[in-house]
């Protein structure tokens, strides 16, 4: 790997993890189509990993391979007939080098990780992106990606690591300030219920958050770039209003001053260096289009 940048953090899913030691894995199961088993699997998951790439050409031009990380709400990948996988692609993924590359190669890879028990499922096949969203049965769709499966691999026990979700680190936190920064961006000042400290956080991490929003069975979970100080005795996030943005437009119609959140202490390793190395802050010159990284929640 020779290059990394920050993704838009809002829906990954923040996991506690140990290490089991080493583990006996199954020998590898291989086939070119989903088990009922499988199937069942990746319809109920919330986070996947996604390989695409483009090889170098004979003029030159810029090659290279990119892994990146796909979540969303439990579900959000749908199994299809036809041996084939639909998942959306959100607001917030302003780069589209995954995409850019399917344009020129449709071959990817996808790997889904079995958190709790340590195994691992890729799926390799072709993609075919569909740009209009409107008609997917996920509403914050901006676009899909249709993969037709060539293989399936599923490695059971693989890998010596297990995740869990711990509630022991949700902390209710009290909007305290409500500032709309602009047309489309609101911030929101959050202050611990309890009144013991908040965490400290480096700048580029983010914040987990869980929003009860009437009419959904369960909470909304969303991850938002810190945008305060590091010192400030509480946290503030800016949220851009989406189109279709559920959470978004929840928080800025109906989220008040002196409602409630639950969070999870800040999380994220891609942060600035520390001491006193200089930084160059680079704006694209696309900056000012409403897909501009700098809001990308």
């Amino acid at each position: 790997m020779t290059q990394s940048f920050g993704n838009c953090p809002q829906y990954i899913h923040q996991r506690d993890w140990h290490h089991v030691g080493n583990t006996d894995a199954a020998p590898a199961r291989t086939s070119n189509q989903l088990t009922e088993a499988q199937a069942r699997w990746i319809a109920s998951w919330d986070t996947f990993f996604i390989g695409s790439g483009i090889a170098e050409a004979a003029d030159g031009s810029a090659s290279g391979f990119d892994a990146s990380h796909r979540g969303g709400s439990p579900g959000f990948v749908e199994v299809m007939r036809d041996n084939k996988l639909r998942f959306p692609d959100y607001a917030g993924n302003n780069f589209f080098n995954t995409i850019g590359n399917l344009l020129c190669d449709p071959r990817v890879g996808l790997l889904f990780v079995d958190f709790e028990n340590g195994g691992l499922l890729h799926v390799t096949g072709r993609a075919e992106i569909v740009w209009d969203g409107k008609h997917s049965r996920d509403p914050q769709a901006r676009r899909e990606v249709i993969v037709t499966i060539d293989k399936v691999v599923e490695r059971q026990g693989a890998l010596s690591l297990r995740w869990h979700t711990s509630q022991l680190n949700v902390r209710r936190l009290r909007v305290v300030e409500k500032r709309c920064e602009s047309r489309d961006i609101t911030s929101f000042h959050l202050a611990p219920l309890d009144g013991a400290p908040l965490p400290p956080f480096l700048p580029g991490q983010h914040l987990p958050i869980e929003l009860h929003i009437p009419g959904q069975a369960t909470p909304t979970k969303r991850s938002y770039s810190s945008s305060g100080a590091p010192a400030a005795q509480t946290y503030r996030i800016s949220v851009k209003r989406e189109d279709r943005g559920l959470a978004s437009a929840f928080m800025h119609d109906q989220l008040e001053v002196g409602d409630v959140v639950q969070a999870r202490e800040p999380s994220g390793d891609f942060v600035l260096p520390s001491g006193d190395t200089p930084l160059v802050w680079q704006v694209p010159v696309w900056a000012s289009h409403p897909w501009s990284p700098c809001f990308m929640n």
